[in-house]
Protein backbone atom coordinates (compact mmCIF):
# COMPACT_ATOMS: atom_id res chain seq x y z
CA UNK A 1 0.00 0.00 0.00
CA UNK A 2 2.85 2.40 0.81
CA UNK A 3 4.78 1.68 -2.41
CA UNK A 4 2.14 1.12 -5.10
CA UNK A 5 4.66 1.22 -7.97
CA UNK A 6 7.01 -1.30 -6.32
CA UNK A 7 7.90 -4.55 -8.02
CA UNK A 8 8.06 -7.20 -5.29
CA UNK A 9 9.73 -10.57 -5.69
CA UNK A 10 9.78 -13.38 -3.15
CA UNK A 11 12.13 -16.33 -3.41
CA UNK A 12 12.31 -19.59 -1.49
CA UNK A 13 13.89 -23.02 -1.78
CA UNK A 14 10.61 -24.60 -0.65
CA UNK A 15 8.19 -25.30 -3.49
CA UNK A 16 5.46 -25.81 -0.88
CA UNK A 17 6.09 -22.34 0.57
CA UNK A 18 6.00 -20.77 -2.88
CA UNK A 19 2.70 -22.51 -3.64
CA UNK A 20 1.22 -21.25 -0.35
CA UNK A 21 2.44 -17.70 -1.06
CA UNK A 22 1.00 -17.74 -4.58
CA UNK A 23 -2.37 -18.89 -3.22
CA UNK A 24 -2.64 -15.62 -1.28
CA UNK A 25 -3.35 -13.75 -4.54
CA UNK A 26 -1.14 -10.77 -3.76
CA UNK A 27 -1.16 -8.11 -6.46
CA UNK A 28 2.18 -6.99 -7.89
CA UNK A 29 4.13 -9.79 -6.23
CA UNK A 30 6.00 -12.52 -8.11
CA UNK A 31 7.25 -15.61 -6.32
CA UNK A 32 10.24 -17.65 -7.45
CA UNK A 33 11.28 -21.15 -6.48
CA UNK A 34 15.04 -21.64 -6.49
CA UNK A 35 17.45 -23.99 -4.79
CA UNK A 36 20.39 -22.43 -6.60
CA UNK A 37 23.11 -20.47 -4.84
CA UNK A 38 22.81 -17.91 -7.65
CA UNK A 39 19.68 -15.79 -7.57
CA UNK A 40 17.72 -15.53 -10.85
CA UNK A 41 18.00 -11.72 -10.99
CA UNK A 42 20.22 -9.23 -12.78
CA UNK A 43 23.03 -7.37 -11.02
CA UNK A 44 21.67 -4.38 -9.12
CA UNK A 45 18.05 -5.40 -9.74
CA UNK A 46 16.72 -4.34 -6.31
CA UNK A 47 16.71 -1.25 -4.13
CA UNK A 48 15.79 -3.27 -1.04
CA UNK A 49 16.42 -6.83 0.07
CA UNK A 50 14.49 -8.11 3.09
CA UNK A 51 14.94 -11.42 4.89
CA UNK A 52 13.07 -12.54 7.97
CA UNK A 53 13.95 -15.71 9.87
CA UNK A 54 15.83 -17.27 6.99
CA UNK A 55 19.49 -17.43 7.86
CA UNK A 56 19.24 -19.78 10.82
CA UNK A 57 17.93 -22.33 8.28
CA UNK A 58 21.00 -21.90 6.04
CA UNK A 59 24.25 -23.70 6.83
CA UNK A 60 26.54 -21.13 8.44
CA UNK A 61 29.35 -22.13 6.10
CA UNK A 62 27.25 -20.78 3.21
CA UNK A 63 26.38 -17.42 4.75
CA UNK A 64 29.27 -15.48 3.21
CA UNK A 65 28.38 -16.68 -0.30
CA UNK A 66 24.67 -15.94 0.21
CA UNK A 67 25.39 -12.39 1.39
CA UNK A 68 27.76 -11.85 -1.53
CA UNK A 69 24.93 -12.89 -3.84
CA UNK A 70 22.50 -10.54 -2.09
CA UNK A 71 25.02 -7.75 -2.58
CA UNK A 72 25.22 -8.59 -6.29
CA UNK A 73 21.46 -8.19 -6.82
CA UNK A 74 21.22 -5.06 -4.68
CA UNK A 75 21.64 -1.72 -6.44
CA UNK A 76 24.39 0.66 -5.28
CA UNK A 77 22.92 2.68 -2.42
CA UNK A 78 20.37 -0.07 -1.77
CA UNK A 79 19.49 -1.45 1.64
CA UNK A 80 19.53 -4.93 3.14
CA UNK A 81 17.43 -5.78 6.20
CA UNK A 82 17.95 -9.15 7.88
CA UNK A 83 15.69 -10.08 10.78
CA UNK A 84 16.44 -13.05 13.02
CA UNK A 85 15.34 -14.57 16.32
CA UNK A 86 17.53 -13.48 19.22
CA UNK A 87 19.58 -16.24 20.90
CA UNK A 88 20.12 -13.86 23.85
CA UNK A 89 16.42 -14.11 24.73
CA UNK A 90 15.75 -17.34 26.70
CA UNK A 91 12.05 -17.42 25.78
CA UNK A 92 12.90 -17.23 22.07
CA UNK A 93 15.49 -19.99 22.45
CA UNK A 94 12.90 -22.15 24.20
CA UNK A 95 10.30 -21.39 21.53
CA UNK A 96 12.64 -22.37 18.72
CA UNK A 97 13.61 -25.61 20.48
CA UNK A 98 9.93 -26.53 20.69
CA UNK A 99 9.15 -25.62 17.09
CA UNK A 100 9.54 -28.63 14.74
CA UNK A 101 10.14 -26.26 11.81
CA UNK A 102 13.32 -25.05 13.51
CA UNK A 103 14.67 -28.52 14.34
CA UNK A 104 18.36 -28.76 13.46
CA UNK A 105 18.81 -25.02 12.96
CA UNK A 106 21.48 -22.90 14.60
CA UNK A 107 20.58 -19.42 15.84
CA UNK A 108 22.71 -16.45 14.78
CA UNK A 109 24.15 -14.16 17.39
CA UNK A 110 23.67 -10.49 16.45
CA UNK A 111 27.39 -9.73 16.35
CA UNK A 112 27.95 -12.73 14.06
CA UNK A 113 25.28 -11.54 11.62
CA UNK A 114 26.68 -8.01 11.58
CA UNK A 115 30.20 -9.36 10.94
CA UNK A 116 29.00 -11.52 8.01
CA UNK A 117 27.08 -8.60 6.51
CA UNK A 118 30.18 -6.41 6.79
CA UNK A 119 32.30 -9.20 5.32
CA UNK A 120 30.10 -9.05 2.20
CA UNK A 121 31.13 -5.38 1.84
CA UNK A 122 27.98 -3.77 3.21
CA UNK A 123 28.01 -0.90 5.65
CA UNK A 124 26.28 -2.58 8.60
CA UNK A 125 24.66 -0.76 11.46
CA UNK A 126 24.55 -2.15 14.99
CA UNK A 127 21.77 -4.67 15.58
CA UNK A 128 18.43 -3.31 16.80
CA UNK A 129 16.20 -5.37 19.07
CA UNK A 130 12.41 -5.55 19.33
CA UNK A 131 9.50 -7.60 20.71
CA UNK A 132 10.34 -7.12 24.36
CA UNK A 133 6.80 -7.64 25.61
CA UNK A 134 4.60 -10.67 24.84
CA UNK A 135 1.01 -10.14 23.70
CA UNK A 136 -0.18 -10.36 27.32
CA UNK A 137 1.79 -7.14 27.96
CA UNK A 138 1.12 -5.50 24.60
CA UNK A 139 0.08 -2.31 26.40
CA UNK A 140 3.79 -1.76 27.08
CA UNK A 141 4.91 -2.13 23.47
CA UNK A 142 4.80 1.66 22.98
CA UNK A 143 8.03 1.76 25.00
CA UNK A 144 9.93 -0.69 22.78
CA UNK A 145 11.31 2.05 20.53
CA UNK A 146 13.34 3.24 23.53
CA UNK A 147 14.77 -0.24 24.12
CA UNK A 148 16.12 -0.97 20.60
CA UNK A 149 19.73 -1.12 21.84
CA UNK A 150 18.99 -3.51 24.72
CA UNK A 151 19.98 -7.00 23.49
CA UNK A 152 17.14 -9.00 25.03
CA UNK A 153 14.27 -8.44 22.61
CA UNK A 154 12.90 -11.65 21.11
CA UNK A 155 14.04 -10.58 17.66
CA UNK A 156 16.61 -8.29 16.11
CA UNK A 157 17.64 -6.95 12.75
CA UNK A 158 20.84 -5.88 11.04
CA UNK A 159 20.60 -3.12 8.45
CA UNK A 160 23.23 -3.09 5.74
CA UNK A 161 23.74 -0.65 2.89
CA UNK A 162 25.57 -1.25 -0.37
CA UNK A 163 27.64 1.85 -0.89
CA UNK A 164 26.94 3.85 -4.05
Amino acid sequence: DRFPAASIHGIDASAESIKAAESMGLQGVTFHFSESARLPFADGAFDLVYSNGTFHHIDHGKHAAVFAELRRVLAPGGHLFVFENNPLNPLMVRGMRQNPFDAGTKMLFPWYLRRVVRGARFTARAPKYYVFFPKQLKGLRWSERYLRSVPVGAQYYVWGTREA
